[in-house]
C-alpha cells in the first residue's frame, strides 16, 4: 500500500478545483457525431424505400436483437450499422486519442465521495506493421502502440449535496488533477 498522502481511494472525499467533467476518451468521431454529420434525411428515406421493398416496416421491432426487451427498430439498426462504417472509412476522424472535458461552473468547489476509480490513455496511434527479414528468415513484427500517451485517472463521485447546485447523489467523473482531497 502506498505511504503517499495524497492518493486518493475508494471512500475518500473530494472537492472539484476545476470543473472541467470528464465526457469521454477517444478518437475526435463517434457513431452518434457520424449519425448527426453525414447521415442525412435523404439516406434515411432511401433505407424506408429499401425496406418497403422488402416488404418491412422501418418501424417494425428488429427479431434477431439480442435483447428481446429493448426496443430495437429494424431503421435504426441499419443506421448504426452504416454510421459504423462511415466511421471506419473516415478512421474515426484522425489518430490523436484524446480526453474530452466540459467544462462546467455549477461543479466548482463541489464535493462527494469517490465511489469507483479508471484509468485512459491519451496519446498518437501508430499502426503495427509485419515485415519479412530474408538475413535470418522469418516475419517482424511491430504491435500497434500510443505514442506519447499519457495516463489519465479519472474518479467517479458522488454529490454528498454540500453545494447547493448539485444534488444530493449526483454523479460526476473528473480527472484526478481536477480535485483535491478533504
Amino acid at each position: 500500500m502506498s505511504k503517499r498522502k495524497d492518493v486518493i481511494r475508494e471512500g475518500d472525499r473530494v472537492r472539484i478545483i476545476k470543473p472541467d467533467m470528464y465526457i469521454r476518451c477517444g478518437y475526435p468521431l463517434t457513431i452518434q457525431m457520424v449519425k448527426d454529420q453525414f447521415i442525412t434525411a435523404e439516406h434515411k428515406e432511401a433505407i424506408r424505400t429499401m425496406l418497403r421493398a422488402f416488404g418491412v416496416s422501418p418501424t417494425v421491432t428488429n427479431p434477431f436483437a439480442l435483447d428481446p426487451n429493448r426496443d430495437e427498430k429494424v431503421e435504426s439498426k441499419i443506421l448504426f450499422e452504416m454510421a459504423r462504417v462511415i466511421l471506419r472509412q473516415k478512421q474515426w476522424g484522425g489518430h490523436k486519442r484524446e480526453v474530452y472535458t466540459e467544462y462546467q461552473p455549477a461543479f466548482l468547489n463541489a464535493t462527494g465521495r469517490v465511489a469507483n476509480k479508471f484509468i485512459v490513455k491519451s496519446g498518437e496511434y501508430e499502426s503495427g506493421s509485419k515485415s519479412y527479414d530474408d538475413y535470418y528468415g522469418g516475419y517482424e513484427y511491430e504491435l500497434p502502440q500510443l505514442l506519447n500517451s499519457k495516463t489519465h485517472v479519472i474518479l467517479e463521485v458522488y454529490s454528498d449535496g454540500d453545494n447547493e447546485k448539485v444534488l444530493c447523489g449526483y454523479k460526476m467523473q473528473v480527472e484526478r488533477c481536477n480535485v483535491e482531497k478533504i
